[in-house]
């Protein structure tokens, strides 16, 4: 064995040794180690590799618990990360043992025992995480009304994100808590995380798996679910409430396979179980996969019920959201609409299920620049909620937002106000004036009153809901955020820049610290403070903040997704400002031609793009050398 083989064998065996603080994991960090030591030829490129399905193996004959085994994973990387330092330290340099200082030997053992404390920091982390924020706002699900359309503000700047008033709100238990924590320590395992990711995955994590649970929960009530999906749903359950998504999935998968071969019983229960089994992937935030699972349900139940099934129109709705959540418009629209036949037909047209089919499709209409055909939904929508739960309800607050917002775009200004409001004052009432989704609403008015120049009646609005997000909420919530921004705006359209600018600021900080740096939500408060720099000559302030709101819409979004669009055309517009046509012509040709595909060519934001390109093409013809 050569010198450096010796020096790295005995760094090897201490890392080993330092980084395992879990009872019978030595038997898989010694196998680690040594296939490293026997790639340690000059020739060859160090290996720490282990095969997947023996790495497993090794975990589950251990017989660890659930947290044990997420840290197992996570030593485990920080030992490979280890060991490829310690290569890296004598792969140049030969060196003797006695030359590899304390020092230098400390510096490789930071790589483990840094993780482990980051473990043990981040376990606490995440207690004070779910205790803070003792309600995780609940997505919408297959039965809940997708958020309403952004009042219109300036080309660069976000005014409000006039969500849906009514947020369904479910308090964690204890039991629930930890069982989200060992979720979360699994994912953490199992995928390679930035810490400053962590709290924007917890909570959604967090929020789906209530979801999940609930619907269980409600599927296990409904007296028409035969006593076999009781039995698989118990199991299911039992293993979610464990934090053993592993151990669901296999269940469910199981399940599935044994009645693809059976009765139409069996096939239906097998489309149930693809339900659950999309719910445990949208825990993990694995939305491909969660699509590809309602997809097959939804063949299942084409296969076996009438076409006017209730059943059918729920799976639709179900694929539709996810769909329409990703921006996927295209792909989401077929499913509402035949969703809101089916139920239609089926339950009548004034039927509840009806009204959030209405307001789902009328949702994408809206977001499409189809506002004719949005409107008559919205409208039919409202008048199903009155008539179903009363003037007064917190279902008719949501459809009076929702309309109140198309009316503005079209120009009805005094519906829209009494609308906006009418949904106020319900939320008052349903909620109390010191209620989150009561600033909410305040904001939705605020912003109706900012966008008509109304910046006085606009002003304690905006403040109020400021003052009880940040009362009621934790301080890095998302909608402090928002409060924030429409703060700023108003201060910054009121020419007062020295209030405006910290709260933009401000408002960036908490995105990052809730949503996570690479969120979309944070690209938009990027886009706010980038926007304030260039509306006030900082352009190289801008640009950074403008680039980097284009990497993360590039990154997280779909490709075709309209907020791509606008981050395109913001940095498109700064170049033009410097005369650098030729930078901005491909970007505003991309925005351009996504807005085409997603809202088509009548839309104004799509107009409007046109219009800069139309711009744009005649500068550079202008200055191209004649012949």
């Amino acid at each position: 064995m050569t010198t450096r083989e010796q020096i790295l064998k005995a760094i090897f065996t201490a890392l080993r040794d330092e980084c395992t603080n879990i009872p019978g994991l030595k038997v898989v960090t010694t196998l680690v180690v040594e296939i490293a030591c026997l790639t340690l030829d000059k020739d060859k490129q160090l290996n720490t590799s282990l095969p997947d399905d023996q790495f497993k193996d090794l975990l589950s004959n251990l017989k660890l618990s659930a947290e044990n085994t997420a840290l197992a994973h996570i030593e485990i990387k920080a030992l490979k990360c280890a060991l490829n330092q310690a290569y890296q330290y004598t792969h140049q340099d030969l060196r003797s043992l006695q030359d590899f200082t304390e020092e230098e030997f400390q510096n490789l053992r930071i790589f483990t025992g840094d993780t482990n404390q980051r473990v043990r920091s981040l376990e606490k982390k995440i207690d004070l995480l779910l205790d803070a924020q003792q309600q995780y706002p609940t997505p919408p699900t297959s039965t809940t009304e997708i958020g309403n359309i952004n009042v219109a503000g300036s080309q660069n700047i976000n005014i409000t994100n006039n969500q849906n008033i009514t947020i369904n709100q479910t308090p964690l238990s204890d039991a629930s808590k930890k069982s989200i924590k060992r979720i979360f320590l699994d994912l953490l395992g199992q995928q390679d995380i930035p810490e400053w990711q962590w709290p924007d995955k917890l909570q959604e994590i967090a929020a789906n798996y209530n979801i999940m649970v609930n619907q269980l929960a409600e599927q296990q009530a409904n007296p028409n679910t035969d006593q076999q999906t009781k039995q698989l749903n118990q199991q299911v359950t039992t293993a979610i409430e464990q934090g053993n998504l592993h151990i669901a999935q296999t269940t469910l998968q199981n399940f599935i396979e044994k009645a693809n071969q059976e009765t139409k019983t069996k096939q239906l229960a097998a489309a149930d179980a693809l339900d659950t089994l999309a719910d445990t992937y949208e825990i993990e935030l694995n939305y491909n996969a969660a699509a590809q699972a309602l997809e097959q349900a939804l063949q299942i139940r084409k296969t076996y019920l009438d076409p006017d099934d209730p059943e059918l129109a729920r799976s639709m709705n179900c694929l539709g959201y996810i769909y329409h959540t990703q921006g996927q418009y295209d792909n989401a629209l077929p499913f509402f609409e035949q969703a809101l036949q089916i139920r239609k037909k089926f339950l009548s047209k004034d039927h509840p299920d009806t009204a959030t089919s209405c307001n789902n499709l009328a949702s994408l209409y809206d977001t499409q620049g189809r506002y004719e055909e949005a409107l008559l939904l919205y409208e039919h929508a409202l008048q199903i909620c009155k008539q179903s739960f009363g003037e007064d309800h917190p279902d008719t607050a949501t459809s009076c937002n929702n309309l109140a917002s198309l009316y503005d775009t079209q120009g009805r200004y005094e519906e829209a106000l009494l609308l906006y409001e009418h949904a106020l004052q319900i939320c008052k009432q349903s909620f109390g004036e010191d209620h989150p989704d009561t600033a909410n609403s305040m904001g939705n008015l605020a912003s109706f009153y900012y966008s008509h120049g109304h910046y006085e009646e606009a002003l304690p609005l905006y403040e109020q809901a400021l003052q009880i997000h940040q009362k009621f909420l934790d301080k890095n919530h998302p909608d402090t955020a928002t409060s924030l921004n429409n703060l700023a705006n108003l201060y910054q359209s009121q020419g007062d820049y020295v209030k405006a600018l910290p709260l933009y600021e401000q408002a960036l900080k908490i995105s990052k610290n809730s949503l996570g740096k690479n969120h979309p939500d944070t690209a938009k408060s990027m886009g706010n403070l980038a926007s304030f720099y260039y509306s006030h000559g900082h352009y190289e302030e801008a640009l950074p903040l403008y680039e980097q709101a284009l990497q993360i819409h590039q990154k997280f979004l779909d490709k075709n997704h309209p907020d791509t669009a606008q981050s395109l055309s913001n940095l498109a517009v700064w170049y033009c400002n410097k005369g650098q046509f030729k930078k901005a012509l491909p970007l505003l040709e991309q925005a351009a031609q996504i807005l085409l595909n997603t809202l088509g060519k009548n839309h104004p934001q799509t107009q409007q793009i046109i219009e800069i390109l139309t711009y744009v093409r005649s500068q550079l013809n202008q200055n191209q050398p004649t012949t």
